[in-house]
């Protein structure tokens, strides 16, 4: 989903460290510090649906969606956050 705010920041922490937004392929990197620490990955996004070539502004969605990454070194991690509709009910 393109122009997702992304927010980063370390598990022990609540202000995030990174601040971005996701490309039009849907992703986006950073580089964290090197050594053993953990993640809070969070992703916020807005979708509103066409028609006729225009977006129907009064239908638009709201998603959300957190994940944790553990990063042992300096190694590179590939992850997916899914994000889920605000106020969606389960099926």
């Amino acid at each position: 989903m393109y122009g997702v705010k992304i927010k980063i920041h370390p598990a022990e922490k609540k202000n995030p460290n990174w601040d971005l937004a996701s490309d039009h392929r849907g992703e986006f990197a950073v580089h964290v510090p090197p050594g053993p620490s953990d993640y809070v990955v969070q992703g916020e996004g807005e979708y509103a649906p066409m028609k006729d070539g225009k977006p129907q502004m009064s239908q638009k969605k709201k998603f959300k969606g957190e994940t944790k990454v553990h990063v042992d070194n300096t190694e590179q991690r590939d992850i997916s956050l899914h994000l889920s509709e605000l106020g969606a009910k389960s099926r």
